[in-house]
């Protein structure tokens, strides 16, 4: 506390910044005129005499009638002090009562107001809409760490997220869950890409081989599906990524992913064919 400047250290006893000015002046002198502590507390000359009322009125200075010039005088911070706490304890325990009023008020309204928005549902509350790369990427990753039993993917370029981060999906749930995917053969034709797909495979993923995959999509538990559309009029550059958790329409995906793995061929297949 040593190093806290005197008045900022009564500012929190309840006195405003000239009010604690002012005091700490007047302790350094047996009187002052008003004009006087105003330039020697920094205070403005208009605003000066009510903060000396204020003093006086909290205890802190007393005011000297003179023969010209009425004059103040610090009151002894040992006696001063203690009567000022007291006096900011008995003001904060009067708010205190106030707010604890006001909330046991306006508490039950409140209540009401938050139960009956519990049970409004927004028309398209299930659907949420991405289209920034590092927000699909975070939410894809958040969705495989929650899932509890599968993930299937329909998978094809260009990939969203980058290949650390598609890797660190996968190891977040390697031998914890199930992971499908089946892939677009064309994948191969990117290195980097292809690459990827043999770290799925080497931390356990399943999968499948098939011409054409008409749709970017994962599936988590049978319960949430995560849709990539590519812009029709741009191309690649611009995703827009669908986020709905709707049992049926995951459900008609799954079926969809399934017509597509038993057309598959498998990664040794796969991998066969590609090396010769």
């Amino acid at each position: 506390m040593n190093d806290i400047p005197l008045e900022t250290q009564l500012t929190t006893l309840g006195l405003n910044r000239y009010e604690a000015a002012v005091y700490v002046s007047l302790l350094g002198r047996n009187q002052f005129t008003a004009t006087e502590i105003a330039t020697y507390a920094g205070v403005p000359r208009q605003r000066v005499y009510d903060v000396l009322d204020s003093l006086a009125a909290k205890g802190l200075c007393v005011e000297r009638p003179g023969e010209r010039k009425r004059t103040y005088s610090a009151v002894d911070p040992s006696v001063a002090l203690p009567t000022l706490l007291a006096a900011y304890r008995e003001q904060q325990a009067l708010e205190n009562q106030y707010r604890t009023g006001m909330l046991n008020a306006v508490l039950p309204a409140l209540n009401q107001i938050f139960s009956k928005g519990q049970e409004e549902v927004a028309p398209l509350g299930y659907i949420e809409v991405l289209t920034d790369r590092l927000q699909v990427a975070d939410r894809v990753m958040t969705l495989s760490r929650q899932a509890a039993q599968e993930i299937l993917m329909l998978f094809k370029q260009p990939l969203v997220a980058s290949i650390k981060e598609n890797v660190a999906e996968a190891q977040a749930v390697a031998g914890r869950i199930t992971r499908r995917g089946v892939f677009e053969e064309g994948i191969a034709d990117d290195p980097r890409s292809y690459d990827l797909v043999r770290q799925f495979h080497a931390l356990g993923e399943k999968m499948r081989f098939v011409p054409e995959v008409p749709l970017k999509v994962n599936l988590y538990d049978e319960r949430i599906a995560v849709i990539l559309l590519r812009d029709p009029v741009s191309g690649q550059s611009n995703l827009t990524c669908l986020v709905i958790e709707h049992t049926s329409m995951a459900k008609a995906l799954k079926v969809a992913f399934e017509a597509l793995w038993a057309e598959g061929v498998d990664y040794e297949t796969f991998r066969a064919r590609r090396e010769t």
